[in-house]
């Protein structure tokens, strides 16, 4: 197969996939939300990429609360791979709270920006807890 058909494949299978894993038991889509949080970076990254503040977004399942989706500005810039965002955030329940992957974030993250990170996942989280709030009223 060459790499055209072998793009064409991928894009079909992770459409598909994505269809999939954004269905209810009922088989109709899940409702989703999207919550975003920012934090400032450090001078040293700021003088490299030129923007002052990250933000990072989650696209949460409105049913049992799970990410299944994660954006970060810095995977643009490529200081953070969104292979390792996707493995933090994606398929985790907000409803066990953010502790765990702050410690988590402490322990595998061995970057300048370490300390922005966990204040932008701090500050998405409590969007997310403002719009839980919300929406009980």
């Amino acid at each position: 197969m060459n790499q055209k058909n072998c793009s064409k494949t991928s894009r079909s299978s992770i459409f598909k996939m994505a269809e999939s894993e954004g269905e209810s038991r009922e088989g109709k889509r899940a409702e989703t939300i999207y919550v975003t949080g920012s934090a400032r970076l450090p001078d040293s990254v700021t003088e490299s990429v030129g923007v002052k503040n990250m933000q990072m977004g989650w696209e949460v399942n409105t049913e049992n609360n799970k990410v299944t989706d994660v954006l970060c500005t810095l995977t643009l810039y490529e200081l953070l791979p969104k292979s390792f965002l996707f493995s933090l955030f994606v398929g985790y329940s907000l409803g066990d709270g953010i502790e765990g992957k702050v410690n988590e974030i402490d322990s595998r993250c061995q970057i300048s920006f370490k300390k922005s990170l966990i204040a932008c996942v701090e500050d998405t989280y409590n969007n997310f807890l403002k719009y839980l709030k919300r929406s009980k009223q």
